[in-house]
């Protein structure tokens, strides 16, 4: 699935460390496009609560919860991050329009599922396939463990293609199987899935 938003792309220099350094932009999404390290953002204010994003991450947010700035923290030697933030008022994904303040959506025919998997060091289905499918958050329910996410069965921490760090979340546009692992013990991955 291709996303098309109104964006912005953000190119930031973390060839020095930051630390709540302000970012003077508004929107309602950010998606972490590439990168090497991770970074923490807190939105609107610097004493909000900070969020870790990894390479590949993607927040989005309701339009009631648009934020005006935000906040980035980061280490030394990291080179350059690139961010997209989406707007405000629209965001396009494909197959659907966004628009602040909502529209009456009663007459779509898609259902929303939701559901807990405990998740160990063993390759566990999060989620079967669904062609309906057009998005799924993952969100790792763990306070000390990274979630690693991957499309097979055969999925390990060293060949996942996400890594959720504790009470983190990862959004996907994936229609195929969704697996997750852990390095070690046992937490809790909920999902949240939207259809079409």
């Amino acid at each position: 699935m291709i996303n098309k938003y109104a964006y912005t792309i953000l190119n930031l220099d973390f060839t020095s460390a930051k630390e709540d350094e302000p970012v003077e932009i508004e929107g309602r999404a950010i998606t972490y496009v590439s990168g090497t390290i991770d970074i923490e953002v807190k939105f609107d204010t610097r004493s909000n609560s900070a969020i870790v994003l990894s390479p590949k991450d993607r927040l989005r947010f309701p339009s009631e919860l648009a934020f005006s700035k935000f906040f980035v923290t980061g280490s030394a030697g990291g080179g350059t991050v690139q961010l997209m933030v989406g707007k405000p008022d629209i965001m396009l994904d494909a197959g659907q329009v966004h628009i602040a303040g909502g529209i009456n959506l009663s007459g779509l025919s898609g259902t929303p599922a939701s559901g807990v998997v405990a998740v160990n060091n063993t390759a566990t289905l999060i989620k079967a396939a669904n062609n309906d499918r057009s998005s799924i958050l993952v969100q790792n329910h763990d306070a000390v463990n990274d979630l690693y996410i991957g499309y097979a069965n055969t999925v390990t921490t060293a060949n996942a293609g996400h890594i959720v760090k504790p009470f983190g979340s990862v959004e996907l546009n994936a229609i195929t199987t969704i697996y997750g692992i852990r390095a070690a013990g046992t937490g809790n991955a909920g999902f949240l899935e939207e259809t079409i």
